[in-house]
């Protein structure tokens, strides 16, 4: 079995309920700022660790007076 990474555990945490009642059956999901704040932290490392380059458009506009 392959260790987990933060990032499971991340999306584990992320997937569970915040807080769980057995006796009285009271669950409570997890609020939805954490989960974007979660989904935004991990796309944030998947992005920074490819190594693909951005490309930027841009328009080549002559400066000074001509």
């Amino acid at each position: 079995m392959a260790e987990k990474t933060i990032e499971d555990h991340i999306e584990e945490t992320a997937a569970g309920a915040a807080q769980v009642v057995i006796d009285g059956q009271d669950t409570t999901a997890q609020p939805i700022p954490h989960l974007i704040a979660a989904d935004r932290h991990l796309a944030r490392k998947t992005a920074a660790a490819s190594t693909a380059l951005p490309l930027r458009y841009g328009k080549i506009r002559p400066g000074g007076s001509i």
